[in-house]
């Protein structure tokens, strides 16, 4: 069987892995160069494809707003890309097939397939890393909305007014301000003209330190009434949480109590809700690859998403 080689473009990492047989003969990870411009993460993507065994075509799972039909990115939040033609461009570039499809769609595709919502027909993927973003599963195939745009938790507003945080979509008030790992960092900065990563903030939030522990506390509180909007909205058999902050238990602890906070007394059912992805940090590289080659279950939960034209010329 052909290897397939899967990228996962994130704000933060980029990973990359070859696929065969469905186990992975290689897999790497490396920082996402995003301050080298479009130009310089498209040469950092093709180098890492370029850099292992040769593959008969590629599943890229990337953060921003696609458009599923063509893989053509119209932005992203968290990345240098605006109104690219992303896949064309590494079509001509490797000389191979390419699929260009969202991180948190391939990343609820491997967990609704083989990770922690398999055997679900209905519920909710959400991923909590540079941003924030989701995948829901209904009657056992991913919902695609108009032009597949479905899952843009993040950028869902939960502040009001003027003195709402800017977020680098263009709006105010985005959940991802103050709940994802950019959103942290940034609140962080905000109040103490310091820069640190998310994962120093959670160290420092659990320690007690002030403000991070505020910081959080608040990020968590707003997370975690925005899962519990998606439960009442939407009435999921599961909602599942993966990406970088969900590594964190701290994170996770203060994320349910602000869920169980608005659902306990009238939902009581609602505390088995919440499951942690059972890829960690690879799911949406798991996603491409199950994408990439085929694999039965990732198909039937494409069944209505126009992302399958991108495909033909895998088969």
């Amino acid at each position: 069987m052909s290897m397939i080689a899967a990228v996962d473009l994130g704000g933060t990492h980029l990973r990359v892995g070859w696929w065969r047989q469905g186990a992975w003969a290689e897999s790497r990870v490396e920082p996402t160069r995003r301050s080298a411009g479009a130009s310089g993460l498209l040469d950092q993507l093709v180098k890492a494809v370029q850099s292992g065994p040769p593959v008969k075509g590629l599943v890229l799972a990337t953060a921003g707003t696609l458009r599923p039909a063509s893989g053509h990115v119209v932005g992203a939040a968290n990345l240098p890309l605006r109104q690219i033609d992303l896949r064309q461009i590494l079509i001509e570039r490797l000389g191979f097939p390419v699929a260009v499809m969202g991180d948190a769609t391939a990343a609820a595709l491997a967990e609704f397939a083989q990770g922690s919502g398999r055997g679900f027909d209905h519920g909710v993927f959400v991923t909590v890393s540079t941003g924030i973003g989701a995948g829901f599963v209904t009657s056992g195939a991913l919902v695609s909305g108009v032009d597949d745009q479905v899952g843009e938790l993040g950028h869902v507003p939960v502040q009001l007014g003027h003195r709402a945080s800017q977020c680098p979509c263009g709006q105010r008030g985005c959940l991802e301000t103050v709940a994802s790992g950019s959103g942290l960092a940034a609140r962080w900065a905000e109040a103490t003209g310091q820069v640190i990563d998310a994962k120093e903030l959670l160290a420092a939030a659990e320690a007690g330190a002030e403000p991070a522990r505020s910081i959080v506390e608040r990020g968590s509180t707003h997370l975690g009434a925005a899962l519990a909007g998606l439960v009442r909205l939407f009435s999921p058999q599961v909602v599942v949480l993966g990406g970088g902050l969900i590594q964190s238990d701290f994170y996770v602890r203060a994320i349910r109590r602000g869920f169980g906070s608005i659902l306990a007394d009238s939902s009581p059912e609602s505390e088995g809700l919440i499951r942690l992805a059972s890829c960690q940090l690879s799911s949406a590289l798991v996603g491409a690859a199950l994408v990439g080659s085929g694999d039965p279950a990732a198909t039937k939960l494409l069944s209505r998403s126009g992302f399958r034209s991108q495909l033909e010329d895998f088969q």
